[in-house]
């Protein structure tokens, strides 16, 4: 289910091109401590994926895959492991595929055939802010990993100036490249995910509505972390929302 969401978000660099990169964070940044070692993902120590949800009125968008399944898809998966990509069931970039039954007829899969031309135009209108807010948030990233190899206190204090005026709206009163990203990934994903041969949201639009979900909440406790001056919380949601 991983593997849908980004597949949505590489499209919009490079077509639908299988990737291990994330909505917001891509590649891994390494967090070198004293020791040379890389820095541990700590988000985990937060609990932050099993926290009260209280039934997501604080979410981007309410109806995802926890709304409605009443529980969350794996935090990582193992891309290797998912096999036969090109099974019906995972095909929602353009070839209307048939599998085999066992009596020997096929079985389309046409409730999942999203056609190009309506691709297309959610790349063009989407694809600018998707790719800007996920720069924005990999800035993030070299900040808090800056400060973490600096021990200097000047370079402690700096951190939530950084961190803040990037997350911060616009002088338009718009939200932050980052958070924009995640209001037009929602839009990107109905676009890409949703068939016109099938009324309601998909399994695939919900898995990506909550990964989307889950950044936002990376960026509130991103916004809490610098409230409290709080580095370790700042570094935690990082870890949290780069791999969402």
């Amino acid at each position: 289910r991983r593997q849908i969401l980004q597949e949505f978000i590489r499209g919009v660099s490079i077509g639908t091109v299988a990737s291990s990169s994330s909505f917001l964070g891509g590649s891994t940044i390494a967090w070198a401590t004293d020791g040379g070692d890389n820095h541990e993902d700590t988000s985990s120590l937060y609990q932050f994926e099993n926290r009260h949800r209280n039934k997501n009125k604080d979410a981007l968008i309410r109806d995802d895959y926890w709304f409605m399944a009443g529980k969350c898809p794996p935090r990582k998966l193992n891309m290797e492991s998912m096999a036969g990509f090109n099974d019906p069931k995972w095909n929602t970039w353009g070839a209307c595929q048939t599998e085999s039954t066992s009596g020997g007829s096929g079985a389309g899969n046409s409730c999942t055939y999203v056609s190009l031309k309506q691709r297309i135009p959610g790349y063009s209108k989407y694809a600018f802010n998707v790719r800007l807010g996920r720069q924005e948030y990999q800035e993030l990233g070299h900040i808090l990993s800056r400060t973490s190899n600096n021990t200097s206190s000047s370079s402690s204090s700096l951190w939530t100036r950084d961190v803040a005026r990037l997350l911060a709206d616009t002088a338009a009163g718009t939200p932050c490249p980052a958070v924009d990203a995640l209001l037009k990934g929602t839009l990107l994903a109905t676009v890409l995910l949703t068939s016109p041969n099938y009324s309601g949201p998909p399994l695939e639009l919900l898995v990506a509505r909550f990964y989307l979900n889950e950044a936002n909440f990376a960026i509130q406790e991103l916004q809490r972390a610098v409230e409290r001056q709080d580095l370790d919380l700042a570094m935690a949601a990082y870890d949290f929302g780069r791999d969402s």
